[in-house]
């Protein structure tokens, strides 16, 4: 948490390249929350890795917006503030949750400031990375669970690719400039039947048999797949 997102994915793909048991082999990638993030980090930007499944539980792919546990009257302040100062260069170097702050109120700023979520979403025209969607649609699945309680990320629908717009309204995936543009590949997965939603009830990191039965393991084992839910 207190690491910079682009140290923690360059460790794990340092380690995935050099370790015996994967090196050269085919390998599945699962991440929870923040280690989801990590993960689809780690499949768009470690050249050379062999991923077959990838799988995320609870990750804030679009980022958070504000910090919903803290429910009194001068919490949007402080959120606003947090929104405020993450985007200075300064905070941005100190712990990873500073990376995925997006400021949905002001998306300009966040556009010109941000060093991590719209570069790695391959968001910006003039710094399009065309690998991140390439590695990104050899998946043979790539499977994305959300929380439908979840107080930690918020809008809990990034956790399926959703955001907010300027106007604090959730954008649908299948209207984000991420999956129109298919910057990072999620369209044309989808395409080919590769992208799977699925969303259960609890809050975040409630992680049951189920949800890993039922939805993580027939894509880990080539399966039959339960049917996305979107």
């Amino acid at each position: 948490m207190f690491e910079k997102m682009d140290w923690q994915i360059h460790q794990a793909c340092h380690s995935l390249r050099n370790d015996p048991d994967y090196a050269g082999k085919e390998i599945n990638i699962v991440g929870i929350s923040q280690g989801g993030l990590i993960s689809r980090s780690i499949v768009e930007k470690c050249e050379g890795l062999k991923v077959h499944t990838l799988f995320t539980y609870g990750a804030p792919h679009q980022g958070v917006s504000a910090y919903k546990l803290c429910q009194n009257w001068y919490c949007w302040p402080l959120n606003w503030l947090a929104g405020y100062m993450v985007q200075y260069h300064i905070i941005e170097t100190f712990g990873a949750p500073t990376d995925y702050f997006r400021t949905w109120w002001n998306l300009d700023r966040y556009y010109e400031n941000s060093i991590f979520l719209p570069y790695i979403n391959n968001e910006l025209d003039e710094a399009v990375m065309p690998s991140y969607k390439d590695n990104i649609s050899r998946l043979t699945n790539f499977g994305l669970f959300m929380w439908t309680d979840d107080e930690v990320v918020h809008p809990r629908k990034s956790e399926w690719f959703g955001v907010y717009n300027k106007h604090r309204q959730i954008v649908d995936v299948y209207d984000t400039k991420v999956y129109r543009d298919d910057t990072i590949g999620l369209k044309s997965l989808n395409n080919e039947g590769k992208l799977f939603f699925y969303s259960g009830p609890g809050i975040h990191m409630t992680l049951t048999d189920q949800y890993i039965d039922d939805y993580l393991i027939p894509l880990l084992t080539d399966g039959t797949p339960t049917p996305s839910e979107h």
